[in-house]
This record gives structure tokens, C-alpha cells and sequence, in this order.
């Protein structure tokens, strides 16, 4: 069975250290299916899906996450803020608002540093285009978040395409694919990172209560929501 990903080329390239960047400014779509095995949160190895609709913006630092998650039998809607300039994370979910510390610093969507990236070509025939392949290793500065992420990214847009990943997340094992599509440069509708008024007068939830799931919102930003 072919699998054939149709990706919305972006026309800007961006460079920081010499590596390749993404639009300081996108929107698009994010697909993760995975799973992860037995631990605190659960008794059995659970699948994992999510499709999430995102907003990116390097210049806030923010990025809006809208997801339709599904982690074993639980079943989520809901709306992740993160608002890196204060640090602070926002999780709209059924009617109410919760507010949790940000610790993870704001990490811009690049390449690898020190790599170039192995040469391929991606599609069929005339259609076809040039990537470039990234294997390497993670991990998350605040957590036991750890692995190996393999990410293809396309050669001439500096535009990612697809990440899989194995390791720990929390010191649980876990394996997922994480693929891009749709992705147009710029905010449309710039109200998106707005800060709700339920949000601003929640009170901030230090502690995290169980149960809780892992949303990789980014390859390189994963939060407990």
C-alpha cells in the first residue's frame, strides 16, 4: 500500500547558525499516531492518536495547539496556549480553563545543529522533490524525555514534513509518527493567541493531578495537558 502525503510547499526560507528554520509565522495541521507502554498513568500499553490544528508564531514566542486527541479509551477536545514570553500554559478543555507553569523555554522549529542532512527524493516521477533526512538524538531539558527523532524536512522550503520518534517520555517507553500537511505561512486570524478571560482569571495549577496525556505539540515541545 502506497502512502502519498501532499504537503503545501511554503515559499520562505529562513537560516539560524546555518541551519534550516521554518516561517517565523505558520499555520497548519499535525497528525501523531503511536502508542506507549504500561506505566503510572495506566495499566496497559495504550495507542495513541491526535490531529491538531496549529499556530505558530517564533515572534510571540506562542503556539496554539487545537487537538482531537485519543489516548487509549480516553477521548479529548481541547485548546493548548502556550504563551512562552511568560512562561505560562493554557488548557481550554470542557467549559473551564486551566493554567500551568511553562518550563520549557521556547525552542524555534530548525534542522538539526551540525548536521546537513542525508539527500532523497520524495514523490513520483515529474511531481517528485528533494529532502533532506535528520536523525537525531532528544531530549527535554525540565523531564525524562529522551530518544532518537528521525525528521524529513523538504530541501528547498526549509519546510518539515515528517518525525518519528522512539525513547521515554516520562521514563515511559514510547514510539509515534508525527506528519505535517496544509502548512501556510502566516496567521490568518491573528485573535487565535488571544488569552481568554477565563483563562486570565484562572489561578495557576502548580502541582499536576493524574490523570494526565502527553501532547507533542512540536517535536521539540512536548507538555503535560
Amino acid at each position: 500500500m502506497l502512502l502519498v502525503v501532499v504537503f503545501l510547499s511554503v515559499v520562505h526560507v529562513s537560516l539560524l547558525e546555518g541551519r534550516c528554520c521554518a516561517p517565523r509565522q505558520w499555520e497548519g495541521w499535525g497528525v501523531r499516531l503511536g502508542g506507549q507502554m504500561a506505566g503510572a498513568t495506566h495499566k496497559r500499553p495504550e495507542l495513541i492518536q491526535a490531529k491538531i490544528n496549529l499556530h505558530y508564531n517564533a515572534d510571540g514566542p506562542m503556539v496554539v495547539a487545537v487537538a482531537n486527541t485519543s489516548v487509549g479509551t480516553r477521548k479529548r477536545l481541547l485548546t493548548a496556549i502556550q504563551d512562552f514570553k511568560h512562561k505560562t500554559l493554557y488548557v481550554l478543555e470542557d467549559g473551564g480553563c486551566k493554567v500551568k507553569p511553562l518550563p520549557e523555554p521556547f525552542t524555534e522549529l530548525c534542522s538539526p545543529k551540525g548536521q546537513d542532512g542525508k539527500f532523497m527524493w520524495l514523490g513520483f516521477g515529474e511531481t517528485s522533490y528533494p529532502a533532506l533526512e535528520y536523525v537525531y538524538t532528544f531530549k527535554q531539558q525540565t523531564a525524562d524525555t529522551r530518544g532518537t527523532m528521525c525528521a524529513i524536512w523538504t530541501q528547498k522550503a526549509c519546510a518539515p514534513l515528517s518525525e518519528s520518534f522512539h525513547g521515554t517520555y516520562v521514563g515511559i517507553p514510547q514510539v509515534f509518527t508525527f506528519s505535517y500537511s496544509d502548512i501556510q505561512r502566516g496567521i490568518r486570524d491573528p485573535s487565535i493567541f488571544h488569552i481568554p478571560k477565563l483563562c486570565r482569571e484562572a489561578n495557576m495549577t502548580l502541582v499536576d493531578a493524574l490523570p494526565h496525556d502527553d501532547i507533542p505539540l512540536l517535536s521539540s515541545q512536548y507538555f503535560k495537558v
